[in-house]
């Protein structure tokens, strides 16, 4: 029997410029409807690690293959084999402290800027990302809302398309992330897997 489609537009503020003791505490109603749209993304199962594959365009027109990987909601990396050459984004927050480091096809790198480290680090598997409510998070509600005819419980704003259930755990199979209204990333995924035992080494920035 096929699982009902979930739609999550989620509004997520991110704490990191504030205190523990300082941080707005999250809508209550926004926080059991995040619970429950992981508990009908994974069937209830507890997601330690993702390892996702697939196809990818990346800034429309650089095509190849993609190695998306995350460990809980702080460690993420993607590894890019494009036309032009090898893309790896990574992001750690081992140490407390989100950062992030990326490397293109000409083998430059550098780090994220700071305010980019305050997004979803693993933002290509929802139930890892912001509704999972990690460190930083503070979940509020807006209300429902009417997207593609579809009512929804309004709690942000990436659109995840054709989920596939493998192994019990419903997996969006399209992918497309938007920058300033322009694509920049485009995800076919093939394949998917899960609690492999993924180490933190593989996430580690030096």
């Amino acid at each position: 029997m096929p699982r009902p489609t979930v739609v999550l537009i989620l509004s997520v503020v991110l704490t990191s410029l504030v205190s523990a003791q300082n941080q707005p505490a999250s809508n209550s109603r926004a926080v059991a409807y995040a619970a429950r749209a992981v508990a009908a993304l994974t069937g209830g199962a507890t997601i330690s690690d993702v390892t996702l594959t697939g196809s990818v365009t990346w800034n429309g027109s650089d095509t190849g293959t993609a190695t998306l990987k995350a460990l809980g909601t702080g460690e993420s990396r993607i590894d890019l084999a494009l036309t032009s050459g090898t893309r790896t984004e990574i992001r750690d927050a081992q140490t407390g402290a989100s950062q992030g480091k990326w490397v293109t096809p000409n083998n430059s790198s550098g780090s994220f800027a700071w305010h980019n480290c305050q997004t979803d680090a693993v933002w290509y598997f929802p139930a890892l990302g912001s509704l999972a409510a990690g460190q930083g998070v503070v979940l509020s509600y807006v209300g429902q809302e009417s997207r593609n005819g579809v009512r929804v419980q309004h709690i942000q704003s990436h659109v995840y398309q054709n989920y596939q259930t493998i192994s019990g755990v419903a997996v969006p199979m399209h992918i497309q992330r938007y920058q300033q209204g322009n694509g920049v990333v485009d995800l076919a995924l093939s394949g998917a897997s899960f609690n492999n035992g993924l180490q933190f080494s593989t996430f580690t920035i030096s």
